[in-house]
């Protein structure tokens, strides 16, 4: 397992931190480290496209990836 740090734009409150740790759990092959308005922390095995797509169904953007 690689642990990234993950960009994401569109999140503003708590709320949005739990939309988007949510949508991480629900990807298999991710383990949620942190995540905090405009960034999440997980050690995984998936792709990029993977985590971008499962950001995008619950309306965040994927702006960048850092290991």
């Amino acid at each position: 397992m690689s642990k990234l740090i993950l960009e994401i734009d569109g999140m503003s409150c708590s709320n949005c931190v739990r939309h988007v740790e949510a949508a991480l759990l629900d990807v298999d092959g991710v383990d949620v480290l942190e995540v905090e308005v405009g960034r999440a922390a997980v050690d995984t095995e998936v792709d990029e496209d993977t985590l971008r797509d499962a950001l995008e169904e619950v309306g965040y953007e994927l702006v960048s990836i850092e290991d």
